[in-house]
């Protein structure tokens, strides 16, 4: 169980039941009681929740203002650094069950802990999802290669902006093998194509991932085209301006 886990089970208990022990924290997660004061700590320094220590009961619990309110709102729930209310975690997770259909193989390692949050989290607020994501479906051709362990090997490269040695099948059936740099995976309506660049002339090319047959990871770095680099400020501009626009 995941810290995120741990303190959306925390909130859960302290809203429902009004007090958790330590005892009872140890042995609902099977971990320390260093790491479950490290949560609790977390809970009250980083993300303010009004928690303190009742010697009487020997327990934790929300504190409670002068005219017995508790200060937590009951309609919200914490994920370390985000507030979502039931209807914004319910509108995530509907993204992130729409990737899961259209992944070509090897995305889902990078989403699933925070859809299992999200559905944590739903499941304790009572939350009728409606079968929303048993209504909504993708059908396009080629979404899925055969060998998923190869689009797997072929994402990680891309994540981590490592070369790549590829095989894969050209327009005239024979077999290409060559060090790759792999820029992005492009959803077209012929299915997923992957977009890449060979050697030190950086020849740029685009083959549909059904053709790939075959991905060895190296530790070498990747040679990224401009609008595939990673710019760190960018990113931290553009959500610095998100949140001016509120």
């Amino acid at each position: 169980m995941s810290q995120a886990e741990r303190i959306a089970r925390i909130h859960f208990l302290l809203k429902s039941t009004g007090i958790v022990t330590l005892a009872q924290l140890k042995a609902d997660f099977e971990v320390s009681r260093a790491t479950v004061m490290r949560d609790i700590e977390l809970m009250r320094d980083r993300l303010g929740a009004p928690i303190e220590y009742d010697a009487e009961l020997n327990a934790y619990k929300y504190a409670e203002s002068a005219d017995g309110a508790l200060h937590y709102r009951p309609e919200r729930f914490d994920l370390p650094g985000v507030w979502l209310d039931s209807k914004e975690a319910y509108a995530l997770l509907t993204v992130l069950n729409l990737i899961e259909k259209i992944d070509p193989g090897g995305w889902m390692p990078y989403v699933s802990p925070l859809r299992r949050v999200l559905k944590q989290a739903l499941y304790e607020e009572s939350f009728n999802m409606k079968g929303f994501h048993r209504k909504i479906g993708v059908e396009l051709p080629n979404l899925h290669q055969r060998k998923s362990g190869v689009t797997a090997k072929m994402m990680r490269a891309l994540v981590n902006e490592f070369e790549a040695i590829l095989v894969w099948q050209g327009d005239d059936e024979v077999l290409n093998s060559a060090s790759c740099s792999l820029q992005r995976f492009v959803l077209t309506s012929n299915g997923w194509v992957v977009e890449f660049v060979v050697g030190e002339d950086q020849v740029r090319l685009r083959v549909p991932l059904m053709r790939f047959s075959d991905c060895t990871l190296t530790n070498r770095s990747a040679r990224l085209l401009s609008r595939s680099t990673n710019d760190t400020w960018s990113d931290l501009d553009a959500l610095k301006n998100i949140q001016m626009r509120g």
